[in-house]
């Protein structure tokens, strides 16, 4: 997902001036986004593939929602 890996600076970024977040929230919100990116493996982002990675998430990582 090339061009979601291209914005996540910007978001990054408008989030910690809008947000006032700490410097480890950014760098968890940076890890979680990469994260996702990789998961993706196509150009084009659908409701599948969201669901798809919120039971990896679940399932694999045992992380709650």
């Amino acid at each position: 997902m090339k061009e979601l890996n291209l914005i996540i600076p910007d978001f990054l970024a408008l989030s910690q001036s809008t947000k006032n977040l700490s410097s480890k929230t950014i760098t968890a919100y940076e890890s979680d986004l990469r994260d996702f990116c990789n998961y993706i493996n196509s150009d084009e982002l659908n409701e599948k593939q969201i669901l798809a990675y919120i039971s990896e998430l679940s399932q694999t990582r045992k992380l709650k929602d």
